[in-house]
């Protein structure tokens, strides 16, 4: 079956792909890794690290689980980027108030 690829639905999904995606980058940049070998540390497909980086995907909590084990990360960390993502998430001009933990 071929990769379709999907927009996230809501604003809170889009938030979640979009921090998920920069922790992800930040830890490939740090291990100074191949995007591809990065992918596989992960346990996915290079495409399906790609659709993250890209927004395109919406991963699965199993999938966030499995990424967070592979980086040695929570999952809160995944989520939550850093203070001002915690604080608030700006989206299409609105904004979505995330109280930290």
């Amino acid at each position: 079956m071929a990769y379709q690829k999907q927009k996230a639905p809501t604003e809170l999904c889009e938030f979640v792909v979009r921090n998920l995606s920069i922790v992800m980058e930040r830890e490939r940049a740090k291990r100074r890794m191949t995007k591809v070998d990065f992918a596989r540390l992960c346990g996915m497909t290079p495409p399906a690290f790609l659709a993250i980086l890209s927004g395109r995907a919406n991963p699965t909590t199993d999938t966030i689980t499995r990424i967070s084990i592979a980086l040695g990360v929570t999952m809160y960390e995944l989520i939550y980027d850093d203070e001002d993502a915690r604080a608030i998430a700006t989206h299409r001009g609105r904004t979505l108030g995330l109280k930290s933990a």
